[in-house]
């Protein structure tokens, strides 16, 4: 399901992510955000190049720190 909410079939692909040291297998899904991450660059500045969703950060023990910014993992 995309930011707006419609559907599509999108790509899969694995990639591997270093991350302190720590190396993970993910699966990634392909769409086009082109639009969604356009506008919210615009309305704030923020260059986004992705978007990581809870079953990553889930599967990797990844703990999001909102206070302090920053990621804490296992």
């Amino acid at each position: 399901m995309g930011i707006d909410g419609s559907t599509s079939n999108v790509s899969q692909v694995k990639g591997e992510i270093t991350f302190e040291e720590k190396q993970s297998e993910v699966k990634f899904y392909v769409m086009d955000a082109t639009e969604a991450i356009s506008r919210v660059q615009k309305e704030s500045g923020i260059q986004i190049h992705g978007i990581l969703g809870i079953p990553f950060l889930v599967e990797n023990k990844w703990i999001l720190d909102f206070s302090k910014l920053n990621i804490k993992t296992e």
